[in-house]
């Protein structure tokens, strides 16, 4: 049989519980180094940050074929998920628009290096690439950005079969 004073500490603690799962307590962004294309995400629970990196081929693949160590390019990912006092999604807030590398596979990141002679100048493709160096560079206002335009001809210039050098095929 129950108790009331058991009943009552359930419910007390059942709306702690409840209490705290609906208080927005952190969240979790992604990113992704431009130059390898490693993951992270970026987890903030009560100020408290923790990193987790997740690979993918073409991380793997770049140390061993373009250089063996190098300072991360960051680029965040598009959404935000905000996270509740016990670590659970509670809401995502999108910026959509931005950040063409996530346009891009890391898979066909990867097939550019390995069809560019000069894999520096491939880095240096990448590199550029960031929402950093290039947030303001339009064509013009009802165009899109040239970093867009960029990942673009990169995709067609992988789907074509690599014919040619890069110069070439974005001056064409």
């Amino acid at each position: 049989m129950f108790r009331p004073s058991k009943i009552i500490m359930a419910l007390i603690l059942g709306g702690f519980l409840l209490a705290r799962g609906s208080i927005e307590a952190g969240s979790s962004l992604s990113y992704t180094c431009v130059l390898c294309r490693l993951g992270r995400v970026e987890t903030t629970l009560f100020r408290f940050k923790r990193s987790t990196y997740h690979e993918n081929e073409c991380s793997r693949w770049y140390p061993q074929n373009v250089e063996p160590s190098h300072t991360h390019i960051w680029e965040r990912g598009t959404c935000m998920t905000l996270l509740n006092a016990l670590g659970q999604p509670m809401g995502v807030g999108c910026q959509p628009g931005h950040y063409p590398i996530r346009l891009l596979s890391s898979s066909t990141q990867m097939n550019v290096y390995q069809h560019t002679k000069d894999r520096r100048k491939a880095k240096e493709l990448f590199g550029n690439l960031t929402d950093a160096k290039t947030h303001d560079d339009r064509l013009d206002e009802h165009d899109e950005s040239k970093r867009h335009l960029i990942v673009r001809s990169i995709k067609e210039w992988n789907a074509a079969g690599f014919p040619g050098t890069w110069d070439d095929w974005w001056d064409r």
